[in-house]
Formats: C-alpha cells, sequence, structure tokens
C-alpha cells in the first residue's frame, strides 16, 4: 500500500513489475480485489523453477497475526507450503514436529525472543542445519551480529520488501538443496569406498591359496603334467597375479585416499630411490627395452617407499609402452628449489584427449591396454594420490606418436651436489 503515484520508484526499490500497489485512499471492495487476484493467480501459475517437484516447507514465526498474513501472502506465487507459529515455544514445536526448509523468524517476541529461538535450533541436532532468516526492525549492527552469533543465517529488516524476501528465501533453500546433494554423494561415495575394501579383503585370501596351488601343479609337485596342461596352468597364474595386482591397488588407493595410510617423511637420497625402483623394475620384465637412470646427489624430504612406487608404476608403464630396442630415459632437475623426476618413453604418445584424464580411476587411452598390456588401470591414479600429499605435482608431456614424458615434481629439503661427469647409476639392456 502507498500514497505515492510515482511507480518509478518500483524498480529502485528491486521490486518486480508483477507487484500491485493500492492507492490510497482506497476502499474495503478495492483493498479484497487486490488481495484475491494475486491468490488466484497463484494457484494457477507454474511452480518457481528454482523450488524442487516438493514444494519447500517454510516456517513464519512472529506474535502479530498481521505480519504473519503479510509474510504469507508475499509469499503465495512461490507455491512453498507455509506454516506459521505465533510464539517461539510453537515454533520450537513444530520444528521438532516436522523440520521445516527454512524459518522467517522475528526477533522482537515476548517470553522467548528471536535470539532464543535460533539458538535453541543451532543446539539440536534435529534442526541445526535449518537455515533461518530473522526478520526485524531494529536497524543497528549489534542486534545483526547477536543474531548471527546465534546461529542465524541471513537478516531481513521491517517493512519487508517482497522482491527481496523472495530472493533471499530462495537463495538459503538453494544452498540448503546443494548441502543436501552433496551430503548424499559423500554417502554414496563412503559406501563405493568400504564396498570395495571389503571385497578386495575378502578376494586376498582366496586368492592367495589359488596361487599357491597352481604354483603347486606347475612344479609337479602332485604330479607331472603334460605341455598343454602345464600351458593353461601358465595362464591361470598369470590372471591370477593380475587380479592379484588389481586387488592391492585398490586397497592402497584406498588407504591413501582415506588418510589410513600414513606417509613417513624423512630426507631421503634421490639416488637410493631411483636404485630402488630400478632393482624393482629388473624383476618384471623389459620387454627388449633398455632403460638409462642418472647419478644423483641430492635429497628430498619424502616417503621413500612411495616415492619408490610411484617410479617403478612409472617406469613400468614406459617399458610397457615402447617398442622393442628401443629405450627409456630417467631425468632428474632441480628447477625453482624443487626435484623433477621425468620418465621419457618412445611409445604411442598420449593423445590431448586423455591427458587431463589419464590419472583418473581405470582410465586407458585405448580399451584393449587392459587385455594386451596388462595393468590395472589405476596406477597412475595411485601415483598422482601419492604426489599430492606430498604437496607436488604431476603431468605429462606427449605428441601423439611421438612418445611420452611423465613428470612428477617435489619440494626440496637440499639442494643437489655438483654431479662429477655425466656417468649412470645404471642401464637395464635388453634381457
Amino acid at each position: 500500500m502507498s500514497g505515492y503515484t510515482e511507480h518509478s520508484a518500483v524498480s529502485e526499490l528491486g521490486i518486480d513489475s508483477g507487484q500491485r500497489f493500492v492507492q490510497k485512499p482506497f476502499t474495503a471492495a478495492e483493498l479484497v480485489q487486490q488481495v484475491r487476484d494475486p491468490l488466484i493467480a497463484a494457484r494457477e501459475a507454474p511452480m518457481c523453477p528454482d523450488v524442487a517437484d516438493t514444494p519447500a516447507r517454510v516456517l513464519i514465526v512472529d506474535d502479530e497475526r498481521h505480519n504473519r498474513q503479510l509474510l504469507e501472502v508475499m509469499l503465495a506465487p512461490e507455491r512453498y507450503l507455509v506454516l506459521t507459529a505465533g510464539s517461539g515455544d510453537e515454533a520450537l514445536a513444530l520444528a521438532a514436529l516436522q523440520p521445516p526448509d527454512l524459518i522467517l523468524l522475528d526477533i522482537m517476541m515476548p517470553e522467548m525472543d528471536g535470539y532464543e529461538v535460533v539458538a535453541r535450533l543451532k543446539n539440536d541436532r534435529a534442526t541445526k542445519h535449518i537455515p533461518v532468516i530473522m526478520v526485524t526492525a531494529l536497524d543497528d549492527r549489534e542486534a545483526r551480529l547477536r543474531g548471527m552469533r546465534a546461529g542465524a543465517e541471513d537478516f531481513l529488516a521491517k517493512p519487508v520488501d517482497r522482491a527481496e524476501l523472495c530472493v533471499r528465501v530462495r537463495n538459503l533453500l538453494r544452498l540448503k538443496a546443494y548441502g543436501q546433494y552433496v551430503q548424499r554423494l559423500e554417502e554414496v561415495e563412503r559406501l563405493k569406498t568400504g564396498f570395495l575394501s571389503t571385497v578386495s579383503h575378502e578376494l586376498r585370501t582366496p586368492l592367495t591359496s589359488i596361487r599357491g596351488s597352481l604354483g603347486l601343479l606347475a612344479s609337479g609337485a602332485v604330479g607331472a603334467m603334460s605341455a598343454d596342461g602345464l600351458a593353461v596352468v601358465a595362464i591361470a597364474e598369470r590372471n591370477a597375479l593380475r587380479l592379484m595386482a588389481l586387488i592391492n591397488d585398490i586397497l592402497d588407493l584406498e588407504r591413501l585416499e582415506t588418510g589410513t595410510m600414513e606417509l613417513q617423511f624423512a630426507e631421503v637420497s634421490v639416488g637410493s630411490v631411483l636404485s630402488r625402483a630400478m632393482d624393482s623394475l629388473a624383476t618384471s620384465g623389459r620387454h627388449g627395452v633398455t632403460v638409462e637412470v642418472p647419478a644423483v646427489d641430492a635429497t628430498i624430504r619424502a616417503d621413500a617407499d612411495r616415492i619408490v612406487q610411484v617410479l617403478v608404476n612409472l617406469l613400468s608403464n614406459a617399458v610397457k609402452f615402447s617398442p622393442s630396442g628401443e629405450t627409456v630415459t630417467v631425468a632428474v632437475g632441480f628447477p625453482d628449489n624443487a626435484a623433477e623426476f621425468s620418465i621419457t618413453d618412445r611409445g604411442r604418445g598420449v593423445p590431448a584427449a586423455h591427458r587431463r584424464t589419464i590419472f583418473e580411476r581405470f582410465h586407458q587411452v585405448e580399451i584393449s591396454d587392459a587385455r594386451e598390456k596388462g595393468g590395472t588401470g589405476l596406477g597412475l591414479a595411485i601415483c598422482r594420490t601419492i604426489i599430492e600429499q606430498h604437496g607436488g605435482t604431476i603431468g605429462v608431456d606427449s605428441a601423439a606418436g611421438g612418445g611420452s614424458t611423465f613428470w612428477f615434481r617435489l619440494p626440496m629439503s637440499a639442494l643437489p651436489a655438483p654431479l662429477q661427469g655425466s656417468h649412470l647409476v645404471g642401464s637395464i639392456v635388453p634381457s
């Protein structure tokens, strides 16, 4: 209601053009008509796109009946399910019985004011996540700070502007819905992780037994076998090893991501981790590929076992994807007080479309890679998690058909000592 005739002021106040005005002086019939028409239109209007299929429940709390009715009329076009309470006690009882999605709460109420109501709501586990907008005629900073300390999410000043009311209510309902969505995703992720961990542990015991039985068959401990029989046993043993590697990778990744695998940081010799990685690689087959590793005298602060794991993963991939007779080159540099490890192969390269996703779980550049090259699809995901937990970065530079360079950088605790010449720690040659 307004005595002004300058309706251009509407846009300055932020009120939408659909807001209705009653010109003073007005008759009772004119007032009824102006109130009735929007309510009829509200019942026929489409639901606000920001509101879910089930109408949001909004609780209005005010000791003055006409204030409750005014807010209810303002919210009518939004198609919310509106509840009202005339006191703090009534509001708490309604919230406990059927928690609303949002509460509009007056501050100045007898017996129990809005500050106490919001404090009680936020101290109750069942209602603590309900967003509260405090509606007040108080305009001083201390009143707002007191409300915020009690737990209110937002404020509205009286007299309430309808457009501002609807925007603030809509925004808080949207944030609440997003929060619930994130919680559901986190719960699904937790259940999935628990499932993978349980299944992996349950598979490990029988698989160990199967591998042992296959070993006995292959050794002839239970009787001689034909050449064809030994070939079948060898295939089964290879697949059992592959399945065991997958289970171990799943468990490693799960422990790393959940923080149950505690990293043991210490001053680590770069040369030592390179030598250990070479020793591990020497037992896994080289497919006729030479691997060259430089001598390095420097230290970094890291978990040595995990860095060796990263190096073995990257070196194994480089060897697997390099043609027989080619050379895989390992290099170590020290840019910007960091240790940079790089492994360059002569393989087919990583297409640009895969460079961002190649470190994700179970990602394969070619669908046939898991079958033809072996591997679990988790090695690079494990590498990324380990390096990130060291405060480092990992990536790949590649040109299709021109080989790839996988690299990772770790912060250093000491600068490298000068090298005497450019000799190699070792070189794995075709066997």
